[in-house]
């Protein structure tokens, strides 16, 4: 046989196996995307960074706040940063919001007494999840 044949053949078989690989994850794309349309249990938003990216859906769960512990003993003149004391902070779509928790009160660490700090986290439509945080300023050398 000529090069000239079997190279024709050898480009008509690439062209029909590519081309059967096409429409077969054509299919399958197809398919998924008539199923996702029928999931009803989920919510999909785009374009807002609190909410699931472009296409991605989630299920909604319950918003959470919660501080590491309630109640926090600090020495006179130590370094408090309220942030630290943030366990979880997340919106109703599971994703991190701790960079929106709102903190009502700084504590003056370089005198003793004993302090309350609220922990607020705006879920928006008026709604909003508290904690308070106790925080002892104390002279931990006696």
């Amino acid at each position: 046989m000529n090069k000239k044949w079997i190279l024709a053949i050898g480009a008509v078989g690439l062209v029909l196996f590519v081309g059967m690989g096409t429409l077969w994850n054509y299919q399958s794309f197809k398919e998924n995307a008539e199923g996702m349309e029928n999931k009803n249990t989920q919510v999909t938003y785009t374009g807002d960074a609190q909410k699931p990216n472009a296409g991605e859906s989630k299920e909604r769960q319950e918003p959470k706040l919660e501080l590491t512990q309630e109640v926090v003993d600090i020495e006179i003149g130590a370094v408090f940063r309220p942030i630290d004391f943030i366990k979880v902070a997340m919106d109703e779509y599971g994703y991190s919001v701790k960079e929106k928790v709102e903190i009502d009160q700084e504590i003056p660490t370089n005198r003793e007494g004993k302090y309350e700090i609220e922990y607020i986290l705006d879920l928006g439509n008026g709604n909003n999840i508290s904690r308070k945080l106790i925080v002892q300023v104390k002279n931990m050398a006696e």
